[in-house]
């Protein structure tokens, strides 16, 4: 133990002798090692550490199979076959994916809010308590918002419900007597009966839960719902599956309309959420696992410099009779003492990403909102240090004390390291940090065009000066349909008559902002087997001018009219993709086209018009099949203004809270926001993922160009005897300059051959994160491979021309 304290003590003796050396490896090791540390801290948090509920190992997803093609929704019926015949879970329980909004009244300003439906049990079985009030029972609850899909009823919310920890910081200032205090949800009582715990959430966030039973209007072939179930005790996934198999063929048998070919899938829980955040997390730490590995090469040709300059000290020390294993300790022990440096100043760098990485990632679907340095995060950057420590500084440890102090002492001051082994294992290295900077490159390059396509897709709209708001209405005021019709009818009429307003029009479910809806459709000749089996498309309401407001062209027949009113035949313009897809090549206007809107009977509509596909659920979705209804015929409480204007449109959102509060006081307004911030806002996990693996990509290059810029710059400054000699022969400033740069240039080729390969190689895996771009795109391994090679140019030149300004008598006085 004394040997190691005095190795430590000398290490950091000869460390403080040449600030300079130590400030630069440290930084370097500090980006390298934080960078590393903070993106494995968001990699342990999504994708190994458990989930923050009781016992998560046990818990499982079921999702819906459909002739061996799995989905994810499960009808309720079906849900609660499964729980009634089940024997493997000691709960089963369900919600829906998402939450809904809903309007929120009796506070200082009507407001929309996140609710959830889920089944009583859903708490239990994830092992959740609130610690203020109680969970539901059995008892509480009402009919599930899942009715005719066609009906304009009010919702019936239940009586009861908890509340989020944030939603009671905010309405009720954190009171602890909220339980019993009632919320006006949709104009309804709903009576507070707990709080859930600060951060709870499963999938999506919520405000409030709400209890739900089954209720009427329930068909098996409606899907909206997930199945999240706990294993009993000494339950294994397989035997589980197996009796859940049996049950669905039971259900087949029972139910062959609906169930023919129908199963669930189980899958633990924590595989299922994370599914989708595990290839962008992967990608992001390889690209920082790459830039440590520049790091390092960084800091190996350093200290294989810096060993070359000490060749004199270590053959002094050999002749006073230190043995080479001394110094090979000695020197890896200085290596350590660097990495530790900047492992502990990488951790400040770790602690900046671990702020931003949790939103930046989207792990808000894993109720993680923050991460920390906790004892495990800690361990690793302790054995990353450690690790790139002993890997940086055992070669150039090696190199270093294979010497003969003999030679060394008698030759000291003449001696060079231009060539032989330890210029190769140099050079090799700056080759290594070019290839890996070309692979970081061309990754960032291909998910910088992937983006850049999307951003450019043919939207079939334009969202220029565009401005969106949702408004609902109270279902208790605005019960009839007469009275919601009035009311968004005026509401229209108001909005077209602001200054600046050139087009305006409503829609149920806005593009971007409200994904799905798809229902079943079929034509009158060609009619399903079974409903639940068949074409599904989206399905939208609209007003009279919608498709003029969003500037979406008509192609054929007419739009939506205000004279397509109840007591007239329902009508329908669908997009081209349904055209195509239900009528081929044929024209589709006045052909009939029959819908499942949810009750017993479907409802048969006429074609009156065919509009352009626009991409309804998100930027980067195909166009899907889509009709539009008129709202008239189908009323609803909630429609989304779409109001173009002639100049910015934020300028608007004044005075249309005017317009709609001077009507009624009790409506909220939400998504008040522009069409370009809804695409901006879709996109964002794609431009999140391309800009911080271009990050790292870049500060890679930065560290690569370094290195190159190091290695030169040594030696030249080792050869300036031979320079001289040259010089003083007559050789040309030019045939210099071509010596050193094509040195520089010779290395970087190399490097930038073997990127070419490993990058073919490696970005095959990122074919899942790319938009219309293939992996092998020629375009990005070319700009890579130029950007990288204008850049070692820049590298290469100093050292150059700081060759030429060698004076030939100078150089050989001073040798």
């Amino acid at each position: 133990m004394g040997m190691v304290w005095l190795d430590l003590r000398v290490a950091a003796r000869g460390l403080v002798k040449a600030p300079g050396f130590t400030a630069v490896v440290a930084l370097t090791l500090a980006l390298g090692i934080g960078a590393t540390t903070g993106v494995f801290s968001a990699l342990h948090a999504a994708l190994l550490a458990s989930l923050p509920y009781q016992e998560p190992d046990r818990l499982v997803l079921g999702r819906r199979t459909q002739d061996g093609r799995v989905g994810a929704w499960v009808s309720m019926l079906d849900y609660l076959d499964y729980r009634e015949q089940t024997t493997s879970f000691s709960s089963l329980a369900t919600t829906p994916w998402g939450s809904f909004r809903v309007s929120s009244t009796g506070g200082d300003r009507p407001e929309r809010i996140n609710a959830q439906m889920v089944s009583y049990n859903l708490f239990s079985t994830l092992g959740v308590a609130p610690p203020l009030g109680r969970t539901f029972s059995a008892e509480d609850g009402a009919p599930s918002p899942q009715g005719l899909a066609g009906s304009s009823a009010p919702m019936q919310l239940p009586s009861v419900g908890l509340i989020s920890y944030g939603y009671w910081q905010k309405r009720f200032a954190g009171s602890p007597d909220v339980l019993g205090r009632s919320l006006t949800l949709a104009g309804q009582a709903v009576t507070v009966i707990g709080v859930m715990p600060e951060g709870y959430r499963f999938r999506d966030d919520a405000d409030v839960w709400l209890p739900m039973q089954r209720g009427p209007g329930e068909a098996r072939r409606f899907h909206n719902w997930l199945v999240v179930g706990r294993l009993k005790p000494g339950v294994e996934l397989a035997a589980a599956q197996a009796e859940i198999d049996a049950i669905s063929s039971r259900l087949a048998s029972t139910y062959p309309e609906s169930n023919r070919g129908k199963g669930l899938l189980l899958a633990p829980l924590h595989d299922s959420l994370v599914q989708d955040l595990r290839p962008g997390v992967l990608l992001i730490m390889a690209a920082v696992a790459l830039m440590l590995l520049i790091a390092s090469g960084n800091v190996a040709s350093l200290l294989l410099a810096r060993g070359v300059t000490r060749r004199n000290e270590l053959a002094m020390r050999v002749a006073l009779g230190a043995s080479r294993t001394r110094l090979v300790r000695q020197l890896v022990t200085e290596s350590l003492v660097l990495a530790l440096v900047g492992g502990l100043a990488g951790l400040v760098v770790a602690g900046a990403l671990q702020r931003v990485l949790p939103a930046l990632l989207g792990f808000d679907a894993l109720a993680i909102t923050s991460l920390r340095l906790d004892w495990r995060i800690l361990g690793f950057a302790s054995v990353v240090s450690l690790l790139t420590g002993v890997l940086v500084g055992l070669v150039p440890a090696l190199r270093s004390t294979r010497i003969a102090p003999f030679e060394e002492l008698k030759g000291a001051g003449t001696r060079t390291a231009t060539s032989g082994s330890g210029a190769r294992l140099r050079m090799g290295l700056v080759a290594a940090q070019v290839t890996l900077s070309l692979v970081l490159l061309v990754g960032s390059s291909l998910l910088i065009r992937s983006f850049a396509k999307l951003v450019r897709t043919d939207l079939g709209f334009d969202p220029d000066n565009l401005l969106t708001a949702s408004l609902s209405l109270p279902p208790q005021q605005y019960a009839s349909d007469e009275a919601r019709i009035q009311f968004f009818e005026e509401l229209l009429a108001g909005v077209r008559a602001l200054p600046g307003v050139t087009a305006a029009g409503m829609i149920d479910r806005p593009p971007i902002y409200s994904p799905g809806g798809d229902i079943y459709v079929w034509t009158p000749d060609k009619p399903p087997k079974d409903r639940g089996l068949g074409q599904t498309s989206l399905s939208r309401r609209v007003l009279p001018g919608y498709f003029a407001a969003m500037r979406m062209p008509l192609v054929a027949g007419r739009e939506i009219e205000p004279g397509d009113r109840t007591g007239t035949p329902p009508v329908l313009v669908i997009n081209q993709t349904m055209a195509r897809t239900l009528f081929g090549t044929e024209s589709p206007l006045g052909r009939k086209v029959v819908v499942d809107m949810g009750g017993d009977d479907p409802v048969t509509f006429d074609v009156v018009g065919v509009v352009a596909d626009a991409r309804v659920s998100r930027v980067g979705s195909a166009p899907y099949l889509t009709m539009y209804h008129s709202y008239y015929q189908f009323p609803r409480a909630s429609l989304t203004l779409a109001i173009r204007s002639a100049a910015d449109p934020q300028e608007l959102t004044g005075a249309l809270r005017e317009l709609v509060w001077r009507r009624d006081k009790d409506i909220p307004i939400e998504e008040l926001a522009t069409m370009k911030a809804a695409i901006r806002s879709s996109t964002l996990a794609q431009q999140t993922l391309a800009g911080t693996v271009t990050s790292f990509s870049l500060l890679a290059l930065l560290l690569a160009a370094v290195g190159l810029f190091g290695v030169l710059a040594y030696q030249v400054n080792e050869r300036r005897h031979e320079i001289g000699i040259r010089m003083a022969l007559g050789a040309r400033p030019g045939h210099v300059l071509t010596a050193i740069l094509g040195q520089g240039l010779k290395v970087t080729g190399v490097g930038l051959g073997a990127g070419v390969v490993a990058g073919l190689a490696l970005t095959r895996l990122m074919e899942g994160l790319l938009y219309e771009v293939a992996a092998t795109d020629p375009a990005s391994f070319l700009g890579a491979a130029a950007c990288l090679l204008a850049v070692a140019l820049l590298a290469c030149l100093a050292p150059s021309l700081r060759a030429l300004r060698i004076q030939p008598m100078t150089a050989l006085h001073y040798e």
